[in-house]
């Protein structure tokens, strides 16, 4: 039976999340598990020095997070008809929330964020930033427009990078959006220029053997990805969804694919994470980062499975 874990940090915002989690255990027929991670309090000493732990507070702090967690599971179970558990982790939040995820046998974790702009949306620094970081499973990033706002997404956009990772982005959509009926926008961003490898230092320089090659025109890459997209539909249509395939061409991938979920007032938007090496998932692939920071709508983010690594010779 699939799991899906919702982290709860004792705030209502957080609670927000467990709508939508219910749901979808609900149409998956999958357990629900809440996880509540303490983190020892260390506030400021009143001397002016370093910071002290105070044994006392920590005690009541931890007390109250996991009588927190216990009430949620119990009222879940009461009103729910599938399997609903509670897990209570100790240390840093996003490392704990990861780890429950994995030794508990979660297939998708879903957590609330918050929607900002401006300034604020060039660093996270939420639990959630660095979940989707580190995590192997399907996140969903659940941002309410409004408080009546559920599960299923009537709309979903979903961002085609052209790579290995977008057959994971649409087996994670076809396993979580019921497809009878549902409207799914494949988009794929042309770039009017072909993005350059010795810019990203995860990926390094093109090799030397690609020097001098001529690049493709912006038509045939145009036509390329039209003809991808229709591929990639195949799933969609044949679980019955009704399916739109959109080549943007645009100077920014990430902002072509949120102005199309604008226009297009979709409820979700599924993008997949470039798969580089466990020192480069630090950094998510550019496109994912920004559709996650400036997205209004939920995201869903799909890890790609983790390329072997090349064997080392001494």
């Amino acid at each position: 039976m699939p799991k899906i874990l919702v982290p709860l940090d004792g705030s209502a915002f957080a609670e927000r999340a467990i709508e939508t989690a219910r749901a979808i255990a609900a149409q998956r027929n999958a357990a629900l598990e809440f996880v509540a991670v303490h983190a020892p309090e260390t506030p400021p000493s009143r001397t002016g020095g370093a910071p002290v732990r105070d044994p006392r507070m920590d005690a009541e702090s931890r007390a109250s997070l996991l009588d927190y967690i216990n009430r949620i599971e119990t009222a879940e179970r009461a009103r729910s008809t599938f399997p609903v558990m509670a897990a209570f982790r100790e240390g840093a939040a996003a490392d704990e929330v990861v780890a429950q995820a994995t030794s508990g046998g979660a297939s998708l974790v879903v957590m609330t964020t918050h929607g900002r702009g401006g300034v604020d949306r060039l660093w996270l620094g939420s639990v959630a930033d660095r979940v989707i970081r580190s995590a192997t499973v399907p996140v969903l990033l659940v941002r309410h427009r409004d408080s009546t706002a559920g599960w299923p997404p009537e709309r979903t956009v979903v961002a085609v990078a052209g790579a290995d990772e977008d057959e994971r982005v649409i087996a994670s959509v076809i396993d979580l959006v019921p497809m009878l009926r549902a409207k799914v926008t494949l988009a794929h961003a042309v770039l009017a220029a072909p993005m350059i490898g010795a810019l990203d230092p995860a990926i390094g320089p093109p090799p030397d053997e690609m020097a001098g090659l001529p690049v493709p025109e912006v038509s045939d890459r145009l036509h390329a990805a039209e003809r991808y997209l229709e591929w990639m539909a195949g799933p969609l249509r044949a679980g019955g969804a009704v399916v739109d395939t959109r080549v943007l061409r645009a100077g920014s991938a990430a902002r072509a694919v949120l102005n199309l979920a604008e226009a297009d007032e979709a409820d979700l938007i599924a993008v997949g994470t470039a798969a580089r090496g466990p020192l480069a998932r630090m950094f998510m692939g550019s496109v994912a980062d920004k559709i996650v920071r400036s997205a209004s709508c939920s995201v869903l983010v799909c890890p790609a499975k983790p390329r072997p690594q090349a064997e080392t010779r001494l």
